[in-house]
């Protein structure tokens, strides 16, 4: 007989959380909503060796990784989106499940009334609102709201 038997599986999420830097602050707020047993830290916390991660320059980006037993994957995509984000653009959530090899995209629907990439490609224009338009936060919000106010 097994040790581990009786135990009840675990099962096991890696998460990582990307957003821009301007939204920094706005963690706090899905910690507070989503209530997590550990809170979401970002790879450039204070609490961390500076620099830490790969290569000789600093992260372009909030990066937050987790790993959760038992996730409700919906809890937390509800929770992202409650928080009232500066650069909705910026915000991607990836995970991997356990037994899994690679990381997927999750859709989390922070783009509705600012225009998709789709709706932007069905629009027929050569270029999408994306991050890489701009690395300002302001131009990118101002490329939303052009979409946005054209798809109208």
């Amino acid at each position: 007989m097994n040790l581990y038997d009786n135990r009840p599986m675990s099962v096991v999420t890696n998460v990582v959380l990307k957003t821009s830097v301007e939204d920094k602050g706005r963690i706090v707020r899905l910690n507070k909503v989503f209530r997590p047993r550990k809170e979401f830290v970002s790879c450039d916390d204070g609490s961390l060796p500076c620099g830490w991660y790969a290569g000789g320059k600093f992260l372009e980006c909030e990066i937050y990784p987790g790993l959760f037993n038992g996730l409700v994957l919906e809890e937390l995509i509800e929770a992202i989106r409650k928080v009232d984000w500066d650069d909705p653009y910026g915000v991607q959530l990836f995970i991997q499940a356990q037994e899994e090899d690679r990381l997927k995209e999750v859709e989390l629907g922070l783009l509705a009334g600012a225009g998709t990439r789709d709706d932007v490609a069905i629009r027929g224009c050569s270029r999408t609102p994306h991050i890489s338009l701009s690395n300002r936060p302001d131009q990118r919000r101002a490329i939303a709201r052009r979409w946005s106010s054209a798809s109208r």
